[in-house]
């Protein structure tokens, strides 16, 4: 008998530590402030906000401008990829008694970071939650042309949507694996850090889309949407549409993505920056 209350007293201890280890270890929501911790953050997401009402008429570009950015020297080419299982969260909140889908009150946010998804409440200090983001780090980030130059350091944020229940929520992180080149102009090349997302308003003009592909990674390019007709490259490849069709490799990467495949083209990274950027 005596054996027996040993052995649950014991259990019981080994619970409660348990509990205790993981109180202990949990970390707490941080305030950001616009001049302080987060500051960068802060900016480039109140940004995003701002735009997602904004009229904005983007110039476009094609392979070619972006060949070009780098061959005269104004751009900086880094290989991105985001780290699918690094992230945390950052929520914006703020108390009203107007309508605040539009964002036009984002100046006076209260922004808080949190660790986990089940950190976030649906209120904080009396104030509502107004957007939410999730922001994974990346995993590297490659200076592709120049091995030398500094690189900054890189996140990667996506619009969450939080589902609460008795005020926390319980939705799940969202996946977040994008890799990409991106193009910095030389004159930021001494920022230290870069909060960006494909979800930004034509970001598509100032990347160059990657896939990892049998472990490595390639830049790929769009070239037939199911049994529609092959999508015309020489507009996007200009003059530079013989070399690149040369290295380019077009029979071995598809996607599915809701119910139509999707044909693309592949260049490998170290021989296109070996072709273009040398």
């Amino acid at each position: 008998m005596k054996k027996l209350i040993l052995i649950l007293l014991a259990c019981a201890m080994l619970m409660s530590c348990i509990v205790c280890f993981v109180a202990c270890d949990k970390k707490e929501p941080v305030l950001l402030e616009k001049d302080g911790e987060g500051k960068e953050t802060i900016y480039e997401l109140s940004r995003y906000l701002r735009r997602l009402s904004a009229l904005i008429n983007p110039r476009g570009t094609n392979f070619e401008n972006k060949i070009e950015w780098v061959r005269n020297s104004s751009t900086q080419a880094l290989h991105v990829a985001v780290d699918p299982k690094d992230y945390y969260f950052v929520c914006a909140y703020y108390n009203s008694d107007h309508n605040e889908d539009k964002f036009c009150c984002v100046n006076e946010y209260t922004w808080v970071m949190f660790y986990e998804e089940n950190d976030i409440t649906e209120h904080y200090e009396n104030n509502n939650l107004v957007a939410a983001f999730q922001i994974n780090k990346a995993k590297f980030v490659k200076d592709i042309v120049s091995k030398r130059s500094v690189t900054p350091e890189f996140e990667h944020f996506l619009v969450y949507t939080p589902q609460f229940k008795d005020g926390i929520n319980i939705a799940d992180a969202l996946y977040c694996g994008e890799s990409y080149i991106y193009f910095r102009d030389v004159d930021f090349e001494g920022k230290d850090y870069i909060l960006d997302s494909i979800q930004k308003q034509f970001h598509e003009f100032t990347i160059m889309p990657c896939t990892k592909y049998k472990g490595k990674y390639y830049i790929k390019q769009e070239m037939q949407i199911g049994y529609q007709n092959p999508i015309d490259l020489k507009p996007k490849f200009g003059k530079y549409y013989d070399d690149l069709m040369e290295i380019m490799i077009t029979d071995k990467y598809t996607e599915e993505i809701d119910g139509k495949t999707y044909y693309y083209g592949l260049f490998d990274i170290k021989e296109f920056t070996k072709t273009f950027w040398k």
